[in-house]
């Protein structure tokens, strides 16, 4: 069967597809479009050439090593997104092509992988390869009929760069057609090799690295390209991410570098000192410049970036940036607002610009001072340095510089100076907080300017002025001023802010009425102004703010009444007027559903309790002391959150309520000096959860409770305090009490109890007892000096006889120790306290 094909029959269309149908071994089709059943496979071709070569020894070969078969033209559109000298050519191994039985895999077209060789092997393969194309090309006819599909693969190499192990051999005498389509694909090859020619050869410098040389399936291989690719991606990734890359938005070739001379000018041009800091041996300045002028890329840099870079290196020396917690890449080598920027301590970047938009360095250890050039750093947004060491220094003036900036946290950094009167050049500003620095001198009127500002924190400082205009503060929310000296009053414009949720002025020298403008100011929900000297009434204006929860007027001089329209006030959560000279009635606070504390002791009430309060089952501090209240204890079984009832130095009388003993969350309960009477009601006994429990007086008359001590007291084992005085108790001192081993204070003087002393003292860690004026007798146990937390005992007016211990000569802690009027024996040294 005929190996020619009619020329005219040869259309290039019909070639390629010939082509492809050889390399997918896929049949012949006519121009009919039926499958030639008669015409010869590849295999076919393949296995009657290597009996022609066998037959004929003598005839010249192509060395394997050199002899590849170069891919059809159309096998190219498959990975054309390789270049040209990484398309492997296809290889079918001999051993494969004669085995009928071939595997799936085996039938698949083969391309070798590229081994390390040294370029001496690769000069000598390209040298016997062009001398065979050399000889092709001579013993060919001057045209040819013989189909390019018919080209055996293997039979020569694409453009000396491919190596594999496969290579067939091909005789000059027998396949003079073969040889002619040969020469023509050189030809197509050698124009394909010029183009590729620089792609390739950068190419293999890289994949010369590559496994050594195997023969793998094409599917194989195309992953290893993909592999090949990845890596190649990785490795530029890497590069960047590094900073070892040119800088964003930047191309080469190299900028050429400024001088020194230029970069000093460029900074002493914006310096706060015209550059004097930058010729300053070993100032942060000059530190900073010397890392700028060894920066590999500063070529690359606008002026700005320039800036940029050395106000940022200025920042981290003068605040000693090498002891920080977090200083990571700090004066790396790259661009700080690179890919990389979200991996530097402390910096947030505008992506659009790459200007620095936020510096949180709080609680990172800094020390020093902050620098002038902070100004520098036009387009921050955001500054905050809070919990670091800057005492000693003060805030630079260049901060006003910051135009755009809107929140300004400098909190508890040991500062001191006053503060800027520049700050009010900062009009976007939305959060000023310098709290917690000794920063002193008049309150800054200037900072009444800020009419964007939404957060003013500058408490416990030294600020000693009135607060100034604050009328144009409309969009203020938060205003903390506590603990500084501030005088005067409460300027009548607070009525203005009318967003304004929270004001605290604790702790000053302030005094003055309140303003009545205030209840204009409907958001209002805390307002705390404890520890002045405020005077006047509570204005009924007041109950206007529904949304107030929290109100302090504790330690002032108010007077008049509590206003009774606070029983409008639903969302009222505390409130404490204690220590004033408040007067009248508790008003009914019973839709206040969500009240915790109700603290008015230390005033001159003069009402009963109201039983309205009865309901409040969320509140738990019910502070009524030292007042001038009558009556007697409501019913409280309701109030299951009460921890803290407090109503001693009253005139209340009746007895104590039962139901006492279901608040069961109480840990405090004191009704001493009260004209109360009755019987001690057991159920107390059952509070498991009281730390506190008075029922005394402190003097003569008082409560007059009847009983004695039951032996139930030492359920109590969490009790610390316990105060039984002047209330004409009688029996003995239970000898369960050692189970109350938190005791630390215990108050049963000027009662009728008889007995000895309870030798129970190894069991406490008590430090007060006062046992005088109730008849007790026997000895003083000798273990009393075991009560290491000792410092006052009064044993005074009893019947105890006996010596006195010589413990007492080694408890140095003892401070106050009375046992006269008792038949005691011997003495001790005073210890030297």
């Amino acid at each position: 069967m005929s190996l020619e094909m009619p020329p005219d029959k040869l259309t290039d269309a019909t070639k390629w597809s010939s082509v492809n149908q050889w390399a997918r071994n896929e049949p012949n089709v006519n121009d009919d479009g039926a499958i030639d059943l008669e015409a010869p496979s590849h295999k076919d071709v393949a296995r009657r050439a290597e009996n022609e070569i066998v037959e004929q020894p003598t005839q010249r070969k192509i060395s394997s090593s050199a002899a590849m078969a170069s891919p059809p033209a159309a096998e190219f559109s498959d990975y054309d997104y390789l270049p040209a000298s990484a398309k492997m050519p296809a290889v079918e191994s001999d051993e494969l092509v004669q085995d009928e039985d071939v595997s799936p895999c085996n039938k698949q077209s083969y391309y070798p992988v590229w081994a390390d060789n040294t370029r001496d092997e690769e000069a000598a393969a390209t040298h016997q390869i062009n001398e065979m194309d050399a000889k092709v090309r001579e013993s060919s006819p001057s045209s040819s009929t013989v189909p390019r599909e018919m080209l055996r693969p293997g039979a020569y190499s694409m453009g000396g760069s491919g190596r594999g192990d496969a290579g067939l051999n091909v005789e000059d005498s027998t396949h003079d057609s073969t040889l002619n389509l040969a020469a023509e694909l050189v030809d197509v090859e050698a124009e394909k090799q010029n183009v590729d020619e620089q792609v390739k050869q950068g190419l293999q410098r890289v994949l010369a690295k590559a496994p050594i040389a195997e023969v793998v399936p094409k599917q194989c291989c195309d992953h290893r390209r993909t592999v090949i690719v990845v890596i190649v991606l990785a490795i530029l990734s890497i590069g960047i991410t590094l900073g070892v890359v040119i800088p964003k938005n930047q191309s080469l070739p190299p900028a050429p570098v400024p001088s020194e001379e230029e970069v000093v000018q460029t900074l002493s041009q914006v310096s706060a000192d015209g550059g004097e800091a930058l010729q300053k041996l070993g100032s942060p300045q000059q530190q900073a410049l010397a890392w700028l002028l060894n920066d590999t890329f500063q070529g690359y840099y606008t002026d700005a970036k320039l800036i940029q870079r050395f106000a940022l290196a200025t920042v981290f020396y003068s605040t000693h940036g090498h002891t920080w917690q977090n200083n990571s890449m700090w004066l790396d080598n790259g661009d700080e607002c690179g890919r990389w920027w979200q991996h530097v301590g402390g910096l947030t970047c505008d992506k659009e610009t790459g200007a620095i938009s936020g510096l949180d360095l709080n609680e990172n250890d800094l020390s020093g001072q902050i620098p002038p050039e902070i100004g520098l750093l036009s387009a921050l947004v955001t500054l905050q340095l809070k919990q670091s060491d800057f005492k000693g220094s003060s805030i630079p003036e260049e901060i006003g510089k910051l135009s755009l900036l809107e929140k300004l946290l400098i909190q508890s950094c040991s500062l001191s100076g006053t503060i800027p009167v520049t700050v009010a050049n900062i009009t976007t500003l939305k959060d000023l907080n310098l709290a917690g620095n000794d920063l002193s001198g008049p309150f800054v009127e200037s900072i009444g300017k800020l009419s964007n500002i939404e957060g003013l924190h500058l408490y416990d400082n030294a600020l000693n002025s009135s607060i100034p205009d604050v009328s144009k503060l409309t969009n203020l929310k938060q205003l903390n001023l506590r603990e500084n000296k501030l005088t005067g009053s409460i300027p009548t414009e607070i009525g203005l802010l009318t967003v304004l949720s929270e004001v605290n002025l604790y702790l000053n020298q302030m005094a003055g009425k309140i303003p009545s403008e205030i209840g204009l100011v409907t958001k209002l929900s805390k307002i705390n102004i404890r520890r002045n000297a405020f005077t006047g009434s509570i204005p009924n204006e007041m109950s206007l703010l529904s949304d107030l929860d929290s109100l302090f007027f504790y330690d002032n001089r108010f007077t008049g009444t509590i206003p009774s329209k606070f029983s409008e006030l639903e969302k009222l959560e505390s409130i404490n007027l204690r220590s004033n000279r408040l007067t009248g009635m508790i008003p009914d606070l019973s839709r206040s559903t969500m009240l915790y504390e109700f603290t008015v002791n230390q005033n001159e009430l003069t009402s009963t309790i109201p039983s309205s309060f009865s309901v409040l089952s969320n509140l738990e501090i019910f502070s009524l002391y030292d007042n001038k209240l009558t009556g007697t204890i409501p019913n409280l079984k309701s109030m299951t959150a009460l921890k803290e009832l407090r109503v001693h130095q009253n005139y209340l009388t009746g007895t104590l309520p039962t139901e006492v003993g279901l608040l069961v969350a109480l840990t405090d309960l004191n009704v001493q000096a009260n004209l109360m009477t009755g019987d001690i009601p057991t159920e107390i006994y059952s509070l498991t959860n009281l730390l506190s429990l008075n029922i005394g007086n402190e003097f003569g008359g008082g409560n007059k409770f009847r009983g004695s001590i039951p032996t139930l007291v030492g359920h109590l084992t969490t009790l610390e305090n316990l105060m039984m005085n002047n209330i004409k108790l009688f029996g003995s001192i239970p000898t369960n009490m050692k189970l109350l081993a938190n005791l630390n204070v215990l108050w049963l003087q000027n009662n009728m109890l008889t007995g000895s002393i309870p030798d129970f003292f190894e069991y406490w860690t008590a430090g007060e007892f006062e046992l005088n004026n109730i008849k007790l007798f026997g000895s003083i146990p000798s273990n009393i000096g075991l009560l290491a937390n000792l410092n006052v005992l009064w044993l005074q007016n009893n019947m105890l006889t006996g010596s006195i211990p010589d413990i007492f000569d080694e408890m140095r802690q003892l401070d106050d120790l009375h046992l006269y009027n008792n038949n005691l024996t011997g003495s001790f040294a005073c210890p030297e306290w």
